[in-house]
């Protein structure tokens, strides 16, 4: 039987001091159901197996085990908003046909959840790696600790620690040479593509996050994608291909321009060729314009992820253009509605059908996130009918 961690900060910390796996199972179990569509960085199977045989495992979980789970438990609670102080009950999943074997039933059980939960687990975390040589020996285990410590601080609106943390998961992956494709060739397949689906997930992430707070961005596509047919779980990796083949586009310079003023003059006019500006940003709307997720081979957390950010980007390069100043009259734009002012109106009404056609669940599996972009495009709406 699973034991279910307290909310008390004094009981949650004497539960940590000798974690096992039944520690963090129901965490683990929330995240395999609601949160792996989107972060497939684990062996799916291996979860679930896990959460079958594992439970009843008296052994002490090692040090970075424990680090890494304590990370993931903290983002789990605050990423599906489980923070009422006291008992709940976890969500139920809805995507487990889609993805596989379905997790185990005795692993449905009641959870003690909170933002003290939260803190102690994080605390535990961030405690451990003070003790560890992580930096000078990372694995791929310190890799997901850093990122979840940064979902967790993300979560918290907390953005330098944030930002922090995610920058410290990608420099691990480079010390890895997770963005080099030689070394996978060396590797299990299994675990090769895995480690594959890492980076691509902290090249989505770290992209999505440098426009939300302007920054600039590390990694570039330097490896091929993970593989779609012969993976275990196809559905889930076309959708997370997709979405990595949408923030493709959002380049260095596409970053660059966004996050600065230096393109625009004094007078605050775009500083070289406003035509060439203009051909640019119209390729970047009708490229992301061009990804597309078939209705029929996806998953919805995922369907909705990529719809809500392609119109989130629609509208961040819309707010581009009219900062540098390259918004056309209406009889200039029959070709390039990207540039007219009323262009807001499009993608927040795609933005309304899509979202109307979710199912709340689907949308609160991305926590904070997905509420910001939805924010964002709604802003940028109101700017765009008040300009």
């Amino acid at each position: 039987m699973l034991v279910p961690p307290y909310s008390s900060a004094n009981s949650q910390t004497d539960l940590l001091a000798n974690a096992t796996f039944s520690t963090f199972a129901p965490y683990v179990k929330l995240f395999v159901e609601h949160i792996y569509p989107i972060m497939p960085v684990f062996d799916r199977n291996k979860l679930v197996s896990d959460l079958e045989f594992r439970v009843d495992d008296p052994e002490p979980l090692s040090l970075e085990e424990t680090a890494m789970f304590s990370a993931l438990s903290a983002a789990v609670i605050l990423q599906l908003n489980l923070t009422m102080e006291g008992e709940g009950t976890e969500p139920r999943g809805s995507q487990e046909t889609a993805l596989g074997p379905s997790v185990p039933e005795e692993t449905q059980t009641r959870i003690m959840v909170g933002g003290q939960a939260a803190a102690s687990f994080i605390s535990k975390s961030l405690s451990i790696r003070q003790q560890s040589d992580f930096i000078e020996t990372p694995t791929v285990n310190w890799i997901l600790t850093s990122f979840f410590i940064f979902s967790y601080y993300g979560h918290l609106e907390r953005h330098t620690s944030a930002w922090y943390y995610l920058r410290e998961a990608i420099s691990l992956s480079l010390e890895l040479k997770l963005h080099i494709e030689e070394p996978f060739r060396r590797k299990d397949p299994g675990e090769s593509q895995r480690r594959k689906r890492i980076f691509w997930l902290l090249f989505v992430t770290e992209r999505g996050y440098a426009v939300q707070r302007r920054r600039a961005v590390t990694l570039q596509p330097s490896i091929s994608l993970p593989l779609i047919f012969d993976s275990e779980d196809p559905c889930l990796l076309y959708g997370f291909v997709n979405l990595i083949n949408l923030f493709k586009f959002v380049d260095s310079k596409f970053s660059y321009i966004w996050g600065d003023d230096n393109e625009l003059s004094a007078d605050g006019q775009p500083v070289g060729d406003s035509e060439a500006l203009s051909s640019w940003l119209v390729s970047f709307q009708e490229n992301i314009s061009r990804v597309s997720v078939p209705l029929s081979e996806s998953i919805e957390t995922q369907r909705v992820d990529i719809m809500v950010t392609r119109e989130w980007l629609h509208m961040v390069a819309w707010q581009m253009t009219v900062r540098l100043g390259l918004l056309k009259a209406c009889d200039e734009t029959k070709k390039n509605t990207f540039l007219h002012l009323k262009y807001p109106f499009l993608p927040a009404k795609d933005l309304v059908t899509v979202i109307s056609g979710t199912q709340i669940k689907s949308l609160e599996s991305h926590g904070i996130g997905m509420e910001q972009k939805i924010s964002q495009v709604d802003s940028f709406h109101d700017f765009g009918t008040g300009h």
